[in-house]
């Protein structure tokens, strides 16, 4: 099962530049063969990245993250095809890339059920340690 689809890409990319993307053959039509190979790709890449967390792929319950970085480096495949791309589509695939590095070094989870590490600071959270109080509501008595 792909981790995205034709109509997740479609609301990220107009239909007419879609078509630019995939029609590679001028057949004036979204060229579905050459999407799937590009979502197919996106998704060998994120496969990757969760082997490295011991994580069993392709996976079945597909957490939205994993459904919005493989959407993202779908498009930015599909864009390599052409041999551009502008500043936004390539930000997302570096977003997409560093969240993925960031994954199979522990630091962020996949967030869903299924997918929970019990480190907050791992879930992409915030964690600090601060110093013990020194002044405190019994300490300071009436004051």
């Amino acid at each position: 099962m792909a981790y995205s689809t034709q109509a997740e890409i479609e609301k990220k990319v107009p239909t007419d530049e879609l078509l630019q993307l995939t029609d590679l053959e001028d057949a004036g039509a979204i060229n579905t063969t050459v999407l799937d190979e590009a979502i197919e790709a996106a998704d060998a890449e994120i496969d990757s990245f969760l082997r490295v967390r011991g994580e069993t792929v392709p996976l079945t319950d597909v957490p939205t993250i994993v459904e919005h970085l493989s959407v993202a480096l779908a498009i930015g495949e599909l864009y390599s095809n052409r041999g551009s791309a502008d500043e936004v589509v390539t930000k997302r695939v570096e977003w997409a890339r560093k969240w993925l590095t960031e994954f199979a070094a522990g630091h962020v989870s996949l967030g869903d059920a299924n997918h929970t590490d019990s480190d907050p600071a791992s879930a992409g959270g915030v964690e600090s340690e601060a110093a013990k109080r020194v002044f405190t509501r019994d300490d300071m008595g009436g004051w």
